[in-house]
């Protein structure tokens, strides 16, 4: 292998960007819509007194309280690139004993105002023992639940928690989330000698990307156990396409590739955005430092939105699916009116996607965000918002300032989009909800689905037009390939054309959400 045929296609900046926020927050960092990277998180299940067991292999009787149930041979970790503890519990720079002693130090700093908050040598140890556990030495034997760990003592955790957020935690974790970075992309890794095959040099941008996030999320997982042999494969030919090497990926981890591949294609969105959409500059300035420190994006003089678009973006990969939509809304001056909804969350805990023109708003299921419109950007708060759902169609958002309602965002999807384009129909309209609803306080029967499709209203779909469906016929049966695309752009583009495509989008939506769920529920239970 020749290191100087390394392709220039993908700057690295923008590899580091793709294992960041594809590998990280898509697909390890996030739990169902929340950003879990600064949790003390244990993959698996923590249970409560009468528990049976949750996932494979069952074991026997049930659970006391704070029993542990490990997926697979993990235990405790943390960041957005997830550091096991006890997969590193040899590595003197990512051990739990690290996070201990970054604890110690902080405790030490609020010494004055609480003299107990640091741990004692005994809490340390017992700290230490219960953080590198591996989830085989957890689980013990299968078929006696006695022989089941317990979860890290509720006093010592509790502090920890505060420490991991705060922000010398925050920084903590982060320090080690680029260590994790830096390891993925270091020399003779998974990516190095991916980059240094034909398949990979040959490829698009957006299939090396593609490649990039699925071998750097199998090691990151996997370790060593896969990818070298995949990476030979490559080399042989064996494996000549973006499919092959997805197929690779050892059965029991395609929900996690597939995660991550969703986050590639976010990605690959934002990269290739049209240069009047808001986010395509928000990418320009994540990228120009992907790694930057998350308590410092307000620092930075010479990029005064960066707090901003940082956030707004990383928002994103927290919903990658449903935040590459969003994206190419926008990309064509589109809209979008979208609460996304998750298993398990409060009502009206949702991420909102709302975009008209080259305006949006966004927040995630903690209803932190920010707004883009009018050229200038805002922070906003989901609870200071209200929605408004005309009988037109007509979508608006109210926010909250000094108690008094001000117009923040006008959504019209009868508007004509700024780029039109034949393959992206207009948006249907919507069904019209209640006139200035919280959408904080929105349950269930209010706020959308996954799909962002409930609730919509559509003129009742009929036969596809007997005109369109003669013109389009009499085209295929003479050969006229330019009539027949006329024919199915126009029918793309009427009433039962758009209801197909909506029907579509809400199917794929709720597979790709149920699939995430589904594999997030295998990879960790915070």
């Amino acid at each position: 292998m020749n290191a100087q045929l390394r392709p220039a296609t993908l700057t690295e900046s923008e590899l580091r960007a793709t294992v960041y926020f594809a590998v990280g927050v898509a697909s390890e960092g996030s739990l169902r819509g929340r950003n879990v990277a600064y949790d003390l998180a244990f993959a698996g299940y923590i249970h409560q007194a009468g528990d049976t067991a949750r996932g494979e292999p069952r074991e026997a009787g049930v659970f006391r309280e704070g029993q542990l149930e490990p997926i697979y041979n993990s235990g405790y970790s943390i960041g957005t690139l997830q550091t096991d503890f006890g997969q590193q519990r040899n590595d003197v720079n990512r051990n739990a004993d690290r996070l201990l002693d970054a604890y110690q130090a902080w405790a030490q700093e609020h010494t004055r105002q609480r003299p107990d908050l640091a741990l004692t040598p005994a809490e340390y140890d017992m700290a230490s023992d219960a953080l590198r556990r591996q989830g085989n030495e957890i689980r013990g034997d299968r078929q006696v639940v006695t022989d089941n760990g317990y979860d890290v003592p509720a006093g010592i955790k509790t502090r920890l928690s505060e420490f991991l957020g705060s922000d010398d935690g925050i920084t903590f974790v982060h320090n080690q989330d680029i260590r994790q970075v830096n390891h993925l992309l270091r020399n003779g890794g998974s990516i190095r000698q991916l980059e240094d095959t034909l398949l990979y040099q040959t490829a698009t941008a957006d299939d090396q990307i593609r490649m990039a996030t699925v071998i750097s999320k199998l090691e990151n997982q996997d370790g060593r156990r896969n990818w070298p042999r995949i990476v030979e494969r490559i080399e042989s030919g064996t494996i000549d396409s973006v499919d092959d090497l997805k197929a690779a990926v050892p059965r029991h981890l395609h929900g996690d590739r597939d995660n991550a591949l969703r986050g590639a294609e976010l990605v690959i969105s934002l990269r290739g955005s049209e240069a009047n959409n808001p986010l395509h500059a928000a990418w320009q300035s994540v990228v120009a430092d992907p790694l930057v420190n998350p308590t410092q994006l307000d620092q930075d003089r010479t990029r005064p939105n960066l707090l901003a678009e940082y956030s707004t973006v990383k928002n994103l990969f927290l919903v990658p699916a449903q935040g590459r939509a969003f994206v190419e809304a926008l990309d064509v001056g589109g809209t979008r009116t979208q609460d996304v909804r998750f298993q398990g969350a409060p009502a009206g805990h949702t991420a909102g996607l709302y975009a008209s023109g080259s305006d949006l708003v966004q927040w995630n299921r903690n209803g932190h965000g920010h707004a883009y419109v009018g050229g200038e950007w805002r922070e906003i708060e989901r609870s200071q918002v209200t929605r408004t759902d005309r009988d037109n169609g007509v979508v608006e958002l109210n926010v909250a300032r000094d108690g008094v309602p001000v117009p923040l965002l006008h959504i019209d999807p009868r508007a004509p989009r700024m780029q039109p384009r034949p393959d992206l129909p207009q948006d249907v309209q919507r069904q019209p909800g209640r006139d200035g609803s919280s959408i904080h306080n929105r349950g269930p029967e209010q706020g959308q689905q996954a799909d962002g499709r409930q609730g919509m209203l559509y003129d009742p779909p009929g036969r596809w037009e007997e005109s369109l469906a003669d013109r389009y016929l009499a085209a295929v049966m003479s050969g006229d390939s330019a009539s027949a695309d006329r024919a199915a752009v126009d029918f793309a583009r009427s009433a039962e054309g758009r209801h197909m495509e909506a029907q579509g989008e809400r199917l794929l939506a709720q597979q790709q959400t149920a699939e995430q769920s589904q594999a997030q529920d295998r990879q960790m239970t915070r």
